[in-house]
């Protein structure tokens, strides 16, 4: 696939559950699907000392470096997806318990500047797969959760993701970015 190209995406491509995902991104190229997120995110790095991104707006609440953790985690299963439903693997792959990743993540332990390093390695990691990928890979639809959903569609869920947290650092933890 020529990154320059653009890409469109049907509502027939992914499950409803993922709109709140997808409606979050526009159409344009692949590099611009998957850079949506980018100014949000620097601008919260930008704001953000480690202290404050431990901050936790409720007991049980995961703290922003949860959050920040959380959505890379989750980029790295959706790419695992992509990659298995471009390959033709027709297995129906079975959800992961989001809770149980970030108890386990020690994201309270890394440095914001270890966290936006990894980010940026797995966001061009991203960028390079996908960009790897054909039409006919990119139309691929495959089974994770029990939700049916397109290789081109993951281009949508997984910028869209990131920015529907980024919304709830906003929203319930006041953070200004």
């Amino acid at each position: 696939m020529q990154k320059s190209n653009l890409i469109e995406l049907n509502p027939d491509e992914y499950e409803p559950y993922y709109r709140e995902y997808t409606e979050h991104v526009n159409s344009g190229t692949l590099i611009d699907i998957m850079s949506a997120d980018r100014t949000e995110l620097n601008a919260l790095f930008k704001k953000l000392t480690d202290r404050k991104a431990s901050f936790r707006y409720a007991p049980g609440k995961w703290s922003i470096k949860e959050i920040l953790v959380h959505c890379m985690d989750t980029e790295v299963i959706f790419n695992a997806r992509a990659l298995m439903f471009a390959r033709g693997d027709k297995q129906a792959i079975p959800g992961y318990d989001h809770e149980a990743y970030v108890m386990n993540s020690r994201a309270d332990e890394k440095t914001l500047k270890e966290i936006k390093e990894s980010w940026n390695l797995l966001r061009k990691s991203t960028l390079n797969m996908f960009g790897s990928f054909n039409e006919a890979e990119l139309r691929q639809v495959g089974n994770a959760n029990s939700y049916k959903m397109s290789v081109r569609s993951l281009i949508y869920i997984i910028p869209g993701h990131v920015l529907h947290h980024l919304g709830v650092i906003r929203e319930k933890y006041g953070v200004d970015f």
